[in-house]
């Protein structure tokens, strides 16, 4: 997954006021945003998004972060929270790959 890019005929800057309200009332998809822009690859992994944002939530560090708080953020996100972003163009998102 990665930030929406406006070269790939998306223009980032386009996100109405209402959506971005929408997405950034939610911490989980604001810690995604955080991670997207403070993370120095082009695109990022689930497994190391969700154990990061884990590791915030229960105020710790990705690698003491238990497989049940992981997998607690992991759901959350592919379920929701990744494809309501990838259906508004903040983010890319394929599913399928992670």
């Amino acid at each position: 997954m990665s930030l929406a890019k406006s070269t790939n005929s998306r223009d980032s800057s386009s996100v109405s006021r209402d959506v971005a309200f929408e997405i950034l009332d939610c911490r989980r998809r604001r810690q995604v945003l955080r991670y997207l822009l403070e993370t120095e690859e082009e695109t990022a992994e689930l497994y190391d998004l969700t154990r990061q944002i884990a590791a915030w939530e229960n105020d710790s560090t990705p690698d003491a972060v238990t497989s049940e708080q992981r997998m607690r953020v992991y759901t959350a996100l592919k379920q929701s929270h990744l494809p309501k972003m990838d259906d508004t163009d903040v983010i890319d998102f394929d599913g399928n790959r992670g």
